[in-house]
C-alpha cells in the first residue's frame, strides 16, 4: 500500500510541476523584449565629386558583365542617387537588349548607334559613357565597379 500511495503522490507531484512549467512558459513568452538599434550613419561606397554625375549605360540579357555593370550602376545610385540618399548626386541611363523588350538599335532612340559610333568606342558590351566623354577616362567597355568614375567628376 505505501508502494502504491507514493507512486500516486509522485504523478500528482509531476502533473504539477508540469502544469507550473507550463504556466512559467506562457508568462515568458507574454513578455516581448524588443531591442532597437541605433541609427547608425549611412556611409557611402564612392565619395561625391560635389555635383550632379551621369551615366549613359547599354548592355544585354545574355551578358554575364552586362549584369555585373547593372548591378554595380544600381549600388552606385543606390548609395548616391535617388535610392534613398541624401544627396542625388547620380543618375544613369540604361539602354538595355532584353528577351521581351528588343534592342537599343531598334527605332526611334537607336542609342546602340550612339554609343557605338562615339570616337572612343572599342567594341563590345557592356558600354558606359559618363558625362559627354566620347572617349578616354570616362568611355568603358566592360564590366567593372565605376565608383572612380563617379568619383572623378564623370567628365562633367
Amino acid at each position: 500500500m505505501k508502494t502504491v500511495r507514493t507512486t500516486a503522490l509522485s504523478i500528482v507531484a509531476l502533473m504539477l510541476l508540469s502544469v507550473l512549467a507550463s504556466l512559467g512558459g506562457m508568462i515568458a513568452s507574454e513578455e516581448n523584449v524588443v531591442t532597437e538599434l541605433s541609427e547608425a550613419p549611412v556611409e557611402m561606397e564612392a565619395t561625391s565629386p560635389g555635383h550632379p554625375v551621369f551615366a549613359e549605360y547599354m548592355g544585354a540579357h545574355w551578358c554575364g558583365p552586362c549584369i555585373s555593370a547593372t548591378n554595380n550602376l544600381k549600388s552606385l545610385y543606390n548609395t548616391n542617387g535617388g535610392g534613398g540618399s541624401q544627396s542625388a548626386d547620380f543618375t544613369f541611363v540604361s539602354f538595355w537588349e532584353s528577351q521581351t523588350s528588343g534592342w537599343p538599335a531598334d527605332s526611334p532612340i537607336n542609342r546602340r548607334s550612339h554609343i557605338q559610333n562615339a570616337p572612343g568606342y572599342t567594341g563590345g558590351i557592356p558600354v558606359t559613357v559618363f558625362g559627354d566623354a566620347p572617349s578616354g577616362t570616362y568611355y568603358t567597355v566592360g564590366g567593372q565597379s565605376y565608383d572612380s568614375y563617379y568619383q572623378n567628376g564623370g567628365n562633367m
